[in-house]
């Protein structure tokens, strides 16, 4: 077995975020209602930059008792969070900044990200094939000639998750089984 790797920089095409939403009131009903609007002012946001509903997805939607503990130990009852966290996805990856920005100071998001992806039709993923393939099948012919064997069939191309690379793309691992030289 041999690895051919290749990493090709490119653009990417794709950037995910997750925005979340907190806060902490004396009840259920405070806590819930004031998520809610600043989930609505989120909304608006995403709305005013182009974000279409497809691209937004509410992920979670959190109601609980807040506790914080006292010298003793004792748990004391602090009021309620409740949490909303939306996950976008943004082919126009110009506005991740703008988006970033006017969530933070319009909602008070939480922001996790950006995770920047080409997506798997990009060229460069192609291109990061072939390159790896190259390098995997030199490699082959200089083990094959140093040992002194022909170079077998290819029995095995495999790559990594992509989604795991998002700034590259990249293949790895091309296995080719070397025959013995019959003389």
């Amino acid at each position: 077995t041999v690895r051919g790797e290749s990493a090709v920089l490119v653009d990417p095409d794709e950037v995910a975020l997750r925005l979340t939403l907190t806060d902490v009131q004396q009840t259920v009903d405070e806590a819930y209602e004031t998520v809610a609007k600043r989930a609505a002012k989120l909304s608006s946001v995403l709305s005013e930059l182009g974000v279409d509903e497809p691209a937004r997805s509410t992920s979670a939607v959190l109601v609980r008792e807040e506790r914080e503990y006292d010298e003793r130990g004792r748990a004391v009852h602090r009021g309620f969070s409740a949490t909303s966290s939306t996950h976008v996805r943004l082919t126009d990856v110009s506005i991740v900044g703008t988006l970033i920005k006017q969530a933070v100071a319009g909602t008070s998001a939480q922001v996790e990200g950006p995770w920047w992806q080409a997506t798997p039709e990009n060229p460069a993923r192609l291109e990061a094939c072939r390159r790896a393939a190259s390098i995997a099948r030199a490699k082959a012919e200089a083990y094959a000639e140093a040992l002194g064997v022909r170079l077998g069939a290819l029995t095995e191309v495999s790559e990594p998750d992509l989604r795991s690379i998002p700034q590259i793309a990249t293949v790895r691992h091309a296995s080719f089984a070397p025959l013995m030289d019959d003389s």
